[in-house]
Parts: C-alpha cells; structure tokens; sequence
C-alpha cells in the first residue's frame, strides 16, 4: 500500500490500477490481490495527525452524512436511506465522513467515510 500511495502522489494522468502498476513496476495480479484486501486508512489518518502533534491541539469531531441516488444496476451496497432534501427514505446510497477540527488552527481533517 504504501509502493501505491507513493506512485499516486506523484501521478499526474488517470489513476487506475493498470497505470499505477506500470509506473511503479507492480505485477499487476498482485496488485488485483492487495486491492482486495482492506486497508485501515482511518488509523493511517490517525497515525498522521498524532505524528505532527495535532492531536494535542483544541478539537471537535464532526459527523456529515449525504446521500447520493442510485446509479446503475449493480451498485454494491445499494439500499433505502433518509434524503433530508426530500424527508423521505430512498433508495440509493449513503455516504458518511467523520472529520476533526482544529479550533486552534481554523482547520478539519479527515479521519474515516463509510
């Protein structure tokens, strides 16, 4: 993960796997395999932040949820969730982010979206 993140930083054209793996010299069937597999990027986030001792900072943590209308026949994951705009349940997706900001530094960073 961490041959992939580097490559992505530095990458300029469209991100896909085929690409990454041609710029960072990664068998792609491997890559296929490790993309497979979760990553804890919310500890990754976390591990950042305490690194640069933000943690000791004044913070709030911060919840957002939207939801997004269903596109496509096979979308995973797909269900009925509350649309606030049309204060009803419908059927789509529903993506959620939880953020810390900084009252110090008039900032938020980004932790986990599900």
């Amino acid at each position: 993960m961490v041959k992939f993140l580097s490559i992505l930083s530095f990458f300029s054209s469209k991100a896909n796997i085929k690409n990454l793996c041609r710029y960072g010299k990664i068998a792609i069937r491997t890559a296929y395999r490790q993309i497979q597999k979760p990553f804890p990027f919310n500890l990754l986030n976390y591990e950042i932040l305490k690194s640069q001792g933000i943690l000791n900072h004044r913070l709030v943590a911060a919840m957002d949820c939207s939801f997004l209308k269903k596109t496509g026949n096979h979308t995973e994951n797909i269900g009925y969730f509350y649309d606030s705009e049309r204060e009803k349940a419908e059927k789509g997706l529903e993506l959620s982010g939880l953020a810390l900001i900084d009252l110090d530094q008039h900032t938020a960073y980004a932790l986990d979206s599900k």
